[in-house]
Protein backbone atom coordinates (compact mmCIF):
# COMPACT_ATOMS: atom_id res chain seq x y z
CA UNK A 1 0.00 0.00 0.00
CA UNK A 2 1.67 3.26 -1.19
CA UNK A 3 0.17 7.17 -0.61
CA UNK A 4 2.19 9.00 -3.86
CA UNK A 5 1.85 12.70 -3.42
CA UNK A 6 1.81 15.86 -6.83
CA UNK A 7 2.52 18.79 -5.50
CA UNK A 8 3.77 22.20 -6.60
CA UNK A 9 2.54 25.61 -6.43
CA UNK A 10 3.32 26.81 -10.09
CA UNK A 11 0.89 25.70 -12.28
CA UNK A 12 1.47 23.86 -15.87
CA UNK A 13 3.97 21.76 -14.96
CA UNK A 14 2.49 18.28 -16.11
CA UNK A 15 1.86 17.34 -12.46
CA UNK A 16 -2.37 16.17 -13.05
CA UNK A 17 -0.98 14.57 -16.22
CA UNK A 18 1.79 12.48 -14.67
CA UNK A 19 -0.62 11.33 -11.73
CA UNK A 20 -3.15 10.25 -14.43
CA UNK A 21 -0.50 8.45 -16.47
CA UNK A 22 0.95 6.78 -13.17
CA UNK A 23 -2.70 5.46 -12.73
CA UNK A 24 -2.48 4.13 -16.18
CA UNK A 25 0.44 2.56 -15.48
CA UNK A 26 -0.65 0.40 -12.49
CA UNK A 27 -4.27 -0.39 -14.00
CA UNK A 28 -2.31 -1.97 -16.99
CA UNK A 29 0.52 -3.34 -15.48
CA UNK A 30 -2.14 -5.46 -13.28
CA UNK A 31 -4.24 -6.23 -16.51
CA UNK A 32 -1.26 -7.66 -18.04
CA UNK A 33 -0.33 -9.61 -14.80
CA UNK A 34 -4.01 -11.43 -15.08
CA UNK A 35 -5.20 -9.34 -11.95
CA UNK A 36 -8.27 -7.44 -11.80
CA UNK A 37 -7.81 -3.35 -11.68
CA UNK A 38 -10.42 -2.95 -8.98
CA UNK A 39 -9.43 -1.10 -6.01
CA UNK A 40 -5.24 -0.99 -7.71
CA UNK A 41 -5.21 2.51 -7.40
CA UNK A 42 -7.25 5.88 -6.98
CA UNK A 43 -6.20 9.38 -7.58
CA UNK A 44 -7.31 11.92 -4.44
CA UNK A 45 -7.96 15.44 -6.50
CA UNK A 46 -7.14 18.04 -3.85
CA UNK A 47 -6.21 20.86 -6.62
CA UNK A 48 -7.90 23.90 -7.32
CA UNK A 49 -8.74 23.18 -10.66
CA UNK A 50 -9.93 20.41 -10.67
CA UNK A 51 -8.20 19.11 -13.23
CA UNK A 52 -7.96 15.11 -12.44
CA UNK A 53 -12.00 15.06 -12.21
CA UNK A 54 -12.48 17.08 -15.54
CA UNK A 55 -10.11 14.41 -17.21
CA UNK A 56 -12.00 11.49 -15.45
CA UNK A 57 -15.46 13.09 -16.35
CA UNK A 58 -14.20 13.06 -20.20
CA UNK A 59 -12.91 9.32 -19.99
CA UNK A 60 -15.99 8.15 -18.71
CA UNK A 61 -17.77 10.26 -21.48
CA UNK A 62 -15.62 8.18 -24.18
CA UNK A 63 -15.97 5.18 -22.84
CA UNK A 64 -19.20 4.99 -22.95
CA UNK A 65 -19.42 6.25 -26.48
CA UNK A 66 -16.71 3.21 -27.07
CA UNK A 67 -18.99 0.57 -25.52
CA UNK A 68 -22.01 1.53 -27.51
CA UNK A 69 -20.16 1.38 -30.87
CA UNK A 70 -17.82 -1.70 -29.97
CA UNK A 71 -18.30 -3.08 -26.79
CA UNK A 72 -15.32 -2.12 -25.66
CA UNK A 73 -14.64 0.30 -22.70
CA UNK A 74 -11.50 1.46 -21.23
CA UNK A 75 -10.47 0.43 -17.55
CA UNK A 76 -12.32 2.54 -14.82
CA UNK A 77 -10.12 4.99 -12.81
CA UNK A 78 -11.33 5.54 -9.77
CA UNK A 79 -11.36 9.43 -8.69
CA UNK A 80 -12.13 11.43 -5.62
CA UNK A 81 -12.41 15.06 -4.79
CA UNK A 82 -11.43 17.04 -1.99
CA UNK A 83 -11.08 20.77 -1.16
CA UNK A 84 -7.62 22.31 -1.04
CA UNK A 85 -8.22 23.37 2.26
CA UNK A 86 -9.35 20.07 3.28
CA UNK A 87 -7.14 17.92 6.09
CA UNK A 88 -6.45 14.67 4.33
CA UNK A 89 -4.47 12.68 6.74
CA UNK A 90 -7.07 10.60 8.12
CA UNK A 91 -8.76 10.17 4.53
CA UNK A 92 -5.57 9.13 2.58
CA UNK A 93 -4.58 6.86 5.82
CA UNK A 94 -8.60 4.87 5.29
CA UNK A 95 -8.11 4.89 1.70
CA UNK A 96 -4.56 3.10 1.79
CA UNK A 97 -6.18 0.41 3.59
CA UNK A 98 -8.45 -0.25 0.79
CA UNK A 99 -6.50 0.66 -2.38
CA UNK A 100 -2.70 -0.54 -3.48
CA UNK A 101 -2.07 3.13 -4.42
CA UNK A 102 -3.47 6.29 -3.88
CA UNK A 103 -2.26 9.02 -5.50
CA UNK A 104 -2.68 12.99 -4.34
CA UNK A 105 -2.61 15.57 -6.79
CA UNK A 106 -2.80 19.14 -4.61
CA UNK A 107 -0.79 22.18 -5.08
CA UNK A 108 2.58 23.14 -2.87
CA UNK A 109 3.00 25.19 0.52
CA UNK A 110 0.15 27.32 0.54
CA UNK A 111 -2.34 24.33 0.50
CA UNK A 112 -3.69 22.71 3.36
CA UNK A 113 -4.31 19.73 1.71
CA UNK A 114 -0.65 19.29 0.53
CA UNK A 115 0.65 20.02 4.01
CA UNK A 116 -1.45 17.33 5.45
CA UNK A 117 -0.50 14.79 2.71
CA UNK A 118 2.96 14.77 3.02
CA UNK A 119 3.04 13.29 6.41
CA UNK A 120 1.30 10.22 5.60
CA UNK A 121 3.35 9.79 2.19
CA UNK A 122 5.75 7.04 0.81
CA UNK A 123 6.91 9.61 -1.51
CA UNK A 124 6.12 12.99 -2.36
CA UNK A 125 7.08 13.92 -6.25
CA UNK A 126 7.77 17.60 -6.95
CA UNK A 127 7.48 18.12 -10.83
CA UNK A 128 9.55 20.61 -11.98
CA UNK A 129 11.25 22.48 -14.59
CA UNK A 130 15.31 22.57 -14.53
CA UNK A 131 14.88 26.75 -14.65
CA UNK A 132 15.35 29.69 -12.15
CA UNK A 133 11.59 30.21 -12.11
CA UNK A 134 10.58 26.88 -10.85
CA UNK A 135 13.38 26.63 -8.57
CA UNK A 136 12.37 29.49 -6.47
CA UNK A 137 8.42 27.88 -6.59
CA UNK A 138 9.98 24.80 -4.86
CA UNK A 139 12.00 27.05 -2.07
CA UNK A 140 8.66 27.38 0.28
CA UNK A 141 7.21 23.88 -0.45
CA UNK A 142 10.37 22.02 0.70
CA UNK A 143 10.72 24.72 3.26
CA UNK A 144 7.77 23.24 4.90
CA UNK A 145 8.37 20.17 4.05
CA UNK A 146 11.72 20.65 6.49
CA UNK A 147 9.11 21.90 9.32
CA UNK A 148 7.03 19.31 9.38
CA UNK A 149 10.14 17.14 9.42
CA UNK A 150 11.19 18.51 12.13
CA UNK A 151 8.26 18.91 14.10
CA UNK A 152 7.56 15.35 13.73
CA UNK A 153 11.39 14.54 14.95
CA UNK A 154 10.59 16.51 18.32
CA UNK A 155 6.91 15.36 18.91
CA UNK A 156 8.47 11.52 18.65
CA UNK A 157 11.66 11.40 19.26
CA UNK A 158 12.50 9.84 15.83
CA UNK A 159 15.70 11.53 14.94
CA UNK A 160 16.38 10.08 11.69
CA UNK A 161 12.68 10.41 10.29
CA UNK A 162 12.38 12.38 6.64
CA UNK A 163 9.75 12.76 4.38
CA UNK A 164 10.73 11.10 1.26
CA UNK A 165 10.68 14.08 -1.31
CA UNK A 166 11.41 13.95 -4.83
CA UNK A 167 12.37 16.61 -7.62
CA UNK A 168 10.39 15.73 -10.67
CA UNK A 169 11.80 16.94 -14.49
CA UNK A 170 8.45 16.99 -16.42
CA UNK A 171 7.52 18.60 -19.56
CA UNK A 172 11.46 17.79 -20.80
CA UNK A 173 11.63 18.18 -24.63
CA UNK A 174 14.60 16.60 -25.32
CA UNK A 175 16.95 14.37 -24.32
CA UNK A 176 19.89 15.87 -23.68
CA UNK A 177 23.11 13.35 -21.59
CA UNK A 178 23.78 16.79 -19.60
CA UNK A 179 19.69 16.98 -18.11
CA UNK A 180 19.98 15.65 -15.11
CA UNK A 181 23.74 17.58 -14.63
CA UNK A 182 21.66 21.01 -15.43
CA UNK A 183 19.01 19.83 -12.63
CA UNK A 184 21.57 19.36 -10.19
CA UNK A 185 23.18 22.55 -10.60
CA UNK A 186 19.64 24.50 -10.75
CA UNK A 187 19.16 22.32 -7.57
CA UNK A 188 21.91 22.14 -5.33
CA UNK A 189 20.41 24.34 -2.77
CA UNK A 190 17.25 21.94 -2.49
CA UNK A 191 19.09 18.70 -2.31
CA UNK A 192 19.20 18.80 1.94
CA UNK A 193 15.58 18.62 1.37
CA UNK A 194 14.76 16.44 -1.66
CA UNK A 195 16.21 13.30 -4.07
CA UNK A 196 15.93 14.24 -7.30
CA UNK A 197 13.90 11.31 -9.55
CA UNK A 198 15.95 9.06 -12.08
CA UNK A 199 12.83 9.45 -14.47
CA UNK A 200 12.47 12.74 -16.50
CA UNK A 201 9.21 13.06 -18.04
CA UNK A 202 8.56 13.71 -21.40
CA UNK A 203 6.52 16.56 -23.44
CA UNK A 204 4.29 14.33 -25.07
CA UNK A 205 3.72 15.46 -28.82
CA UNK A 206 0.24 15.34 -29.94
CA UNK A 207 -1.32 14.82 -26.80
CA UNK A 208 -4.08 17.50 -26.88
CA UNK A 209 -6.32 14.67 -28.64
CA UNK A 210 -5.75 11.64 -25.67
CA UNK A 211 -6.67 14.49 -23.16
CA UNK A 212 -9.61 15.38 -25.00
CA UNK A 213 -10.69 11.69 -24.59
CA UNK A 214 -9.46 11.09 -21.35
CA UNK A 215 -6.54 8.64 -22.17
CA UNK A 216 -3.86 8.26 -20.46
CA UNK A 217 -0.54 6.85 -22.87
CA UNK A 218 -1.38 3.00 -21.67
CA UNK A 219 -5.16 3.54 -23.55
CA UNK A 220 -5.36 2.44 -27.16
CA UNK A 221 -5.00 5.65 -28.72
CA UNK A 222 -7.26 7.40 -31.50
CA UNK A 223 -6.23 7.46 -35.06
CA UNK A 224 -7.85 9.87 -36.63
CA UNK A 225 -6.65 8.85 -40.60
CA UNK A 226 -8.81 5.33 -39.20
CA UNK A 227 -11.42 6.35 -36.76
CA UNK A 228 -10.30 4.04 -34.41
CA UNK A 229 -8.21 2.91 -31.36
CA UNK A 230 -4.88 1.47 -31.74
CA UNK A 231 -1.93 0.29 -29.90
CA UNK A 232 -0.91 2.04 -26.79
CA UNK A 233 1.69 5.24 -26.91
CA UNK A 234 5.26 4.55 -27.45
CA UNK A 235 6.46 6.85 -24.78
CA UNK A 236 4.22 5.19 -22.07
CA UNK A 237 6.85 3.12 -20.89
CA UNK A 238 8.22 6.62 -18.85
CA UNK A 239 5.50 5.95 -16.36
CA UNK A 240 6.55 2.06 -15.98
CA UNK A 241 9.99 2.90 -15.21
CA UNK A 242 8.47 6.26 -12.66
CA UNK A 243 5.99 3.21 -10.73
CA UNK A 244 9.60 1.00 -11.04
CA UNK A 245 11.23 3.93 -8.61
CA UNK A 246 8.24 4.29 -6.16
CA UNK A 247 8.36 0.57 -5.86
CA UNK A 248 12.16 0.79 -5.54
CA UNK A 249 13.19 -1.44 -8.41
CA UNK A 250 14.70 1.63 -9.71
CA UNK A 251 17.00 4.20 -7.77
CA UNK A 252 16.74 8.00 -8.04
CA UNK A 253 19.49 9.90 -10.05
CA UNK A 254 20.45 12.27 -6.86
CA UNK A 255 20.33 11.16 -3.02
CA UNK A 256 18.97 13.41 -1.00
CA UNK A 257 22.30 15.36 0.60
CA UNK A 258 24.42 13.14 -2.12
CA UNK A 259 26.24 16.46 -3.49
CA UNK A 260 26.43 18.59 -0.03
CA UNK A 261 28.10 15.13 1.66
CA UNK A 262 30.27 15.05 -1.39
CA UNK A 263 30.59 18.82 -1.26
CA UNK A 264 31.93 18.11 2.47
CA UNK A 265 34.01 15.41 1.88
CA UNK A 266 35.84 17.41 -1.15
CA UNK A 267 36.56 20.91 1.80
Amino acid sequence: MTIIVMGNKKGGVGKSITALNLAGSIIYRAIRKGFSAENKVVIVDADTNESVVSYIRRREKFSATLKENSGVELPFIKVELRKPNDNLSRDLVALNKIYDYVIVDTGGYENHAFKTSVGVSDVVYLPFQPALIDVEQLIPTLVMIGSIEENFRLTTGKEDFCINSRLLLTLIEHSSKDLFSEAKKACHQLLDNASISGVPIPKIKNIIKIQNLGLTLHDPQPNTAKDKLTKPHPRRGVFDMLLDEIDGKRDVEVKRNEILQSDASDT
